[in-house]
């Protein structure tokens, strides 16, 4: 597409390219566009994100992609499984605690995309384990966030686990640990400097 700079076009690329991907660009620079132009011509796509940002993904959806269907969803209970074509946007508070048998089928064509993947950031909340749990059978799944890791380095492996993608970087939290410069201390753990190897393994996705 001639609208999109350079560097959007090499994260067109990047997201169209993997099963598992984290665009972890800086606010601005256009994450939602990128996330939007790399979708699958008539693939059906699955939005989550803040409940404030559900009607922004609209427009720049029937600004980027007319050729699919936008669909908001809201409240509790109004969970669908998008169709061929179809963008259908809801927020993490309202991701169903249970999916049914057919939803779980049906996942296994869709392209998930979560904004403001920061939000996973704890393995604990019921926000990122009902993620999770849709994640894990999708076709695709792309995270988007400018602060991949906010402040220790375990936020980041939960936000990878969210996304399926923590153990085709890392293998296991050992060796994630291990990376990110994890050393036992008497108060618990101390995070030193990452690794090389660290960056290397994050290109993976």
């Amino acid at each position: 597409d001639s609208r999109l700079y350079q560097f959007q076009r090499a994260g067109v690329e990047h997201i169209a390219a993997r099963a598992r991907s984290l665009l972890a660009d800086d606010m601005g620079l256009g994450k939602t566009i990128k996330a939007l132009m790399a979708i699958d011509d008539g693939a059906g796509t699955l939005v989550v994100c803040p409940a404030a940002l559900k009607y922004n993904w609209q427009n720049e959806s029937q600004k980027w992609r007319p050729d699919l269907n936008p669909v908001v969803l809201s409240g509790r209970g109004s969970f669908s499984v998008p169709e061929a074509g179809e963008i259908v946007i809801t927020n993490y508070d309202i991701l169903p605690t249970k999916l049914t048998a057919g939803q779980e089928s049906a996942l296994a064509d869709v392209h998930v995309i979560a904004d403001e993947a920061h939000l996973l950031k704890s393995e604990k909340t019921a926000r990122s384990k009902q993620f999770a749990a849709i994640s894990k059978l999708a076709a695709k799944v792309s995270l988007l966030t400018g602060t991949p890791l906010m402040n220790r380095p375990p936020e980041l492996w939960a936000v990878l686990s969210a996304g399926g993608m923590a153990e085709e970087c890392f293998k296991h939290f050992g060796l994630f640990y291990a990376c990110m410069g994890g050393q036992r201390s008497r108060y618990g753990t101390d995070w030193g400097t990452p690794s090389p190897e660290a960056a290397e393994r994050l290109r993976r996705v």
